[in-house]
């Protein structure tokens, strides 16, 4: 009896052939549920990082620059360079009219004509402020850079008798107009031009000294 295997040959053929294609199915399927994603590599221009960094620091210096010269700026305003001889000349001045002042008995404070840069250039940071802003207190130290002759703080006779400066010196700077006045110009009658003047207000207490008594 002849036993006829071609349908088993076949269904075990295309058993086989099922089952490897299944587990080939099976084996991609697997692969790809677990293969992981593969991240590549981006290339990034980092040469405009460096270019925002650039601008970043160069923004932070233009701005340190700006912050000095504001600096120096308010430096110039507050103590100004004044030329040494228009200096002394102001110095000059002043020294004068405190000598006059503590000749003087006059009570009202002494007017002195001052250039308001000089001022701003020797007294810059010194004494103490007056309540009402307006006016500074100096001690005798506070003149101590302007090389006065020694004495100048007081006034004596031949006796050895006379008045010395009762510290704090009070200075007022003021900037004012000149008066109006008219003149007469092709035959009308016009206001004068008028000059801005520079000015310090100084009074200070005069007390009486005495050589013996020190």
């Amino acid at each position: 009896m002849d036993i006829d295997y071609s349908n088993k040959s076949l269904s075990d053929g295309l058993g086989s052939s099922g089952s490897s294609y299944s587990k080939d199915m099976n084996v991609e399927r697997d692969i790809n549920m677990i293969q992981p994603y593969v991240f590549e590599p981006v290339e990034t221009d980092s040469s405009g990082d460096h270019e925002d960094l650039e601008e970043i620091a160069l923004e932070s210096s233009s701005s340190s620059d700006k912050t000095t010269r504001l600096q120096d700026t308010n430096w110039t305003y507050d103590r100004p360079p004044v030329n040494t001889e228009r200096l002394h000349a102001n110095l000059d001045t002043l020294l004068q009219a405190i000598v006059v002042r503590l000749k003087s008995k006059a009570r009202p404070p002494s007017s002195v004509s001052f250039h308001h840069d000089c001022y701003r250039h020797c007294f810059y940071s010194k004494g103490r402020l007056s309540q009402d802003g307006k006016s500074v207190f100096l001690d005798r130290h506070d003149f101590g850079d302007f090389n006065f002759f020694t004495g100048w703080d007081h006034c004596l006779d031949t006796n050895g008798d006379g008045v010395i400066i009762k510290y704090p010196i009070k200075i007022r700077s003021l900037l004012s107009w000149s008066p109006k006045v008219s003149v007469i110009q092709n035959g009308i009658l016009t206001p004068a031009p008028r000059m801005p003047q520079e000015k310090l207000l100084v009074d200070f207490i005069r007390q009486p000294f005495s050589v013996l008594s020190t």
